[in-house]
């Protein structure tokens, strides 16, 4: 399926999902057996910002100090749809109950190993994360922003900066992302995403 990501509005309704995520996030972080890969193909981009960054987790996962990789590596958060949006996405309205429970909560190692490459990576997911099992909720959160800051310094991060027709394909057990701000009022940007699910 086609999945269309944009601000615009055409008889009365948005024709997709609003903007984008603004938070750090992996595709499906959320479900039993999260995405593979996502593309992104651009159809119409703001002349000024709404930029796709991604931070790459092997690296920031291999940067880490040894005790802290230790630390991290029986380490499992609990990434809940439900738990973000109704905190973060409250504007959208609430979720019927039939929703609810298509969205059940599922634990998540904060590291993996990548199935194809062996290699390990952060599995994050800013604001998608309720808690982390075992931990105070609040504690666990702020342990996950401790480390998504720590993944997404420069030299983790590339920005891409998006041109009509523009097509971008990520793994995304190794690659999280998010969008940049735009002037969602004054400029329109249309996106189509196709998810390479699992399981």
């Amino acid at each position: 399926d086609i999945f269309i990501v944009s601000n615009i509005v055409e008889n009365g309704r948005n024709i997709g999902a609003s903007g984008g995520a603004r938070h750090w996030h992996f595709d499906y972080s959320y479900r039993e057996f999260p995405s593979l890969g996502s593309l992104f193909h651009c159809l119409e981009c703001p002349p000024k910002g709404g930029e796709t960054q991604f931070a790459g987790m092997y690296a920031a996962h291999d940067a880490l100090p040894e005790e802290k990789r230790q630390w991290l590596a029986d380490k499992r958060a609990v990434h809940d749809y439900v738990y973000y949006w109704e905190n973060y996405t409250p504007h959208r309205g609430p979720l019927t109950a039939e929703q609810k429970r298509q969205l059940s909560p599922v634990a998540q190692p904060l590291v993996h190993t990548h199935p194809e490459s062996g290699r390990r990576a952060l599995y994050l997911a800013q604001n998608v994360v309720s808690h982390i099992e075992g931990m105070d909720p609040e504690e666990g959160r702020e342990i996950i922003d401790e480390f998504v800051a720590f993944a997404t310094q420069p030299e983790f991060v590339y920005t891409h900066q998006w041109r009509d027709q523009d097509l971008i394909f990520w793994d995304n057990r190794a690659t999280m992302h998010r969008v940049l701000h735009f002037d969602e009022e004054q400029h329109r940007r249309r996106m189509h995403r196709t998810t390479l699910v699992s399981g």
